[in-house]
């Protein structure tokens, strides 16, 4: 009996405009995101899709094939090409792996540029906040 594949959290290309140029074009167009947990995904796709730029790059360069990377990493190569062009979501070990590989930097865009919100809406209202601290609050009490 064949084993059920568990399906991802979410599929990076998806969240391009042109879901066939993850990984191969640096010029692209994001769909932007309707909430704080959309953006997360979306920072994450892109954080992807730059580190897949450099490591198809890599690659080309070093005349090196996609089973050969993946033989260097230890998985299947049908699985590491899935990453690469965003049908899967590649874990934090893989991203950390590929910058490092690739010399590319893990940046992340502020996240006013990934969510198109209602005009008077800002971002902040999206974060999560700490709030007052229990100490300050307590002051406050003993002050009134």
């Amino acid at each position: 009996m064949r084993a059920m594949t568990q399906q991802s959290s979410f599929t990076p290309r998806e969240l391009l405009e042109e879901p066939g140029d993850f990984g191969t074009e640096p010029d692209v167009t994001w769909k932007y995101a309707a909430n704080l947990d959309q953006a997360i995904r979306l920072s994450r796709a892109i954080d992807q899709h730059v580190q897949a730029l450099g490591i198809n790059r890599l690659l080309r360069r070093g005349h090196h094939s996609m089973t050969d990377l993946a033989s260097v990493l230890g998985e299947r190569a049908e699985t590491l090409a899935d990453k690469i062009r965003g049908r899967a979501p590649a874990p934090e070990r893989d991203l950390v792996l590929w910058s490092w590989m690739t010399k590319t930097p893990r940046t992340h865009s502020p996240l006013s540029e990934l969510v198109n919100l209602p005009t008077g809406v800002t971002t902040a209202s999206l974060l999560p906040t700490l709030g007052v601290p229990a100490r300050v609050t307590a002051k406050l009490r003993k002050e009134h």
